[in-house]
């Protein structure tokens, strides 16, 4: 059979190059013992073991024409679907239908860097949201690799990112992996849950020469955003939607385009559990997912080993019975314990309009080491557990180190306008390095040493409502 090669991993060896090839509906990555360039038409063996090796010299090269129309079909026979989403919220339907067109082409792109071999690098906020998208496309691609590849592929890459922007930092180290490959296609950037910030303003331009990008967020646009610009960009906001819509609901209706026989309902409802979305109807199973990708995303470490989160490692954990219990059970005990903390030292104020202000110093908890608890989502489920027992006029801030993190009831967050009063907190102040969120939650990283004093000017702006 007469292959195509698509893509080269360069090795520090010749011995080391792997190369995918494309043929008759199906894929490989192989070695040879000739070299290999792009375009060059080759004969495949299908009688040869895994990992296929080549030793014969290309008979010929391709057009760029023939090896598109090549991929391309390839992708046909894969198909991006059109079916109808499997439903969790007539609000959720009713933008994926007016998304629909963005989140089809994404997932042909996506379909077609994956079956070319290009490299894709996917990065996942780290959370349930962003990981439940993750997952969804990590299932997705095991689906289409077991159906055309002929052995095990290995061009995606999985980041959990832990800023809120896509930074000068994150691209090169992106580029340290693209600068490995040769591709026909593009080489790929997936953002999800993050990135709506202006510290990602530059590297976004930068890498969208360069590469292509799929940047999906649900997080406010701010003023001056170029997202008028960004072909690749998908948010509910510029749907005349909300935050409500979460990013990883998005990143698995694309997922489930390329692979409609699997079910994405359990996911998309933890990450919406997750998001603290108004949207989420409560379900006990989707619950403990969320619970559990949220405890074990707050943490790249066990003690002092490091440890990469990845949608496989995961997947492993929320697959088996037992770890998942062992997680569920340890952080819902964490969490209780540390939320105990959290009221006893919780500082009371009231705002003029009367609106309850709690301010914790989180080093009361961060001394306790807690595995799975870490300040953001920590003021999130702090800002649950107060309004339960002081009423929904509620707003929390919780400070540690160089940062501080807010949470606003839903209800009353439209008359605060928290990212106007933390704009204005940095034009009025030197200390503030970034800060951003949406109107129900939002982080500030200010100077080491200023924490206290910024803290207490946001203070002052919110008791004054």
């Amino acid at each position: 059979m007469e292959g195509i090669v698509t893509s080269i991993r360069i090795g520090n060896r010749s011995e080391d190059f792997r190369y995918n090839v494309i043929w008759q509906g199906k894929a490989a990555q192989i070695r040879s013992t000739v070299p290999l360039d792009l375009y060059d038409m080759i004969e495949i063996d299908d009688n040869s073991e895994m990992p296929y090796i080549n030793a014969k010299q290309p008979h010929g090269r391709a057009s760029e024409a023939e090896c598109n129309e090549i991929i391309s079909n390839f992708s046909k026979a894969i198909e991006v679907h059109r079916n109808k989403p499997h439903s969790v919220g007539k609000e959720i339907d009713e933008f994926i239908l007016a998304g629909k067109d963005a989140i089809e082409s994404y997932a042909l792109m996506l379909l077609e860097a994956y079956v070319s071999g290009a490299p894709i690098i996917i990065r996942f906020h780290n959370d349930g949201d962003g990981s439940t998208g993750a997952i969804a496309l990590y299932r997705a691609f095991n689906s289409v690799r077991g159906k055309f590849f002929e052995n095990e592929n290995a061009n995606v890459y999985w980041t959990m990112n832990k800023s809120i922007a896509y930074s000068e930092d994150s691209l090169f180290v992106d580029e340290s992996i693209f600068n490995s490959y040769k591709s026909v296609r593009k080489p790929l950037i997936l953002i999800t849950d993050f990135g709506t910030t202006y510290e990602s303003e530059s590297a976004i331009k930068k890498a969208s020469k360069r590469y292509s990008i799929i940047w999906i967020d649900h997080h406010p646009i701010y003023d001056g955003f170029p997202y008028a610009g960004f072909d690749f960009y998908i948010n509910p906001w510029t749907l005349g939607m909300n935050s409500n819509i979460c990013a990883g609901v998005i990143t698995a209706s694309i997922a489930e385009k390329f692979a409609p026989e699997l079910d994405f309902t359990l996911l998309k409802k933890a990450a919406l559990d997750s998001d603290h979305s108004k949207y989420y109807v409560y379900a006990e199973n989707a619950h403990a997912l969320a619970l559990v990708l949220d405890s074990l995303t707050a943490n790249d470490r066990i003690g002092y080993q490091e440890k990469r989160i990845t949608p496989k490692y995961l997947e492993a954990t929320i697959a088996d019975p037992e770890s998942f219990a062992h997680v569920l059970n340890s952080a819902s005990a964490q969490i209780a314990e540390s939320l105990d903390i959290g009221v006893k030292n919780a500082k009371r104020h009231v705002t003029k309009s009367g609106i309850a202000a709690y301010v914790l110093d989180y080093k009361a908890v961060a001394d306790r080491r807690f595995e799975y608890i870490k300040q953001g989502r920590y003021t999130t489920k702090l800002q649950d557990k107060l309004e339960e027992t002081n009423g929904f006029r509620t707003i929390t801030i919780v400070y540690y180190k160089n940062y501080i993190s807010v949470r606003v009831n839903k209800g009353i967050s439209n008359s605060i306008n928290l990212l106007g009063i933390i704009a204005k907190l940095k034009e009025n102040t030197a200390y503030i390095q970034n800060g951003g969120g949406h109107s129900e939650a939002a982080s500030i990283k200010v100077d080491y040493d200023e924490t206290s004093s910024v803290m207490h000017l946001l203070l002052d702006e919110l008791i004054a409502i």
